[in-house]
């Protein structure tokens, strides 16, 4: 999942919905017919979160990095206390986040 983080923190409408709806779900019952089919029990399936910040200076990439990133490590850590409590995403690991400025990093920085 790739999610561009502006300098006020804010993100996408569509990322801010989903927040709110895995937050008024967290303890989904597996009852029932789950909305999405179930992902098969792969060890090898995970989700990788990178955040984009679009910081043109060095400076202000690092003090404000705390809130540009705070809406993506919200969604992240909702992610994860997902992957484990629900049934639908049984095996899938969420992965550790990236968090990188893309105006000061390039494709082929290390």
């Amino acid at each position: 999942i790739i999610m561009s983080c502006s300098a006020d923190g804010s993100v996408d409408r569509i990322v801010r919905k989903i927040l709110r709806g895995m937050k008024s779900k967290p303890t989904q019952s597996t009852a029932g017919t789950p909305s999405t089919p179930p992902i098969p029990n792969n060890q090898n399936s995970m989700i990788l979160v990178a955040l984009l910040g679009h910081a043109r200076c060095d400076n202000s990439a690092k003090m404000m990095k705390d809130t540009v990133f705070s809406h993506g490590r919200k969604f992240h850590k909702c992610l994860e206390a997902s992957a484990t409590i629900s049934s639908s995403l049984n095996g899938v690991h969420v992965a550790d986040r990236i968090e990188v400025q893309v105006e000061l990093e390039g494709p082929d920085a290390p």
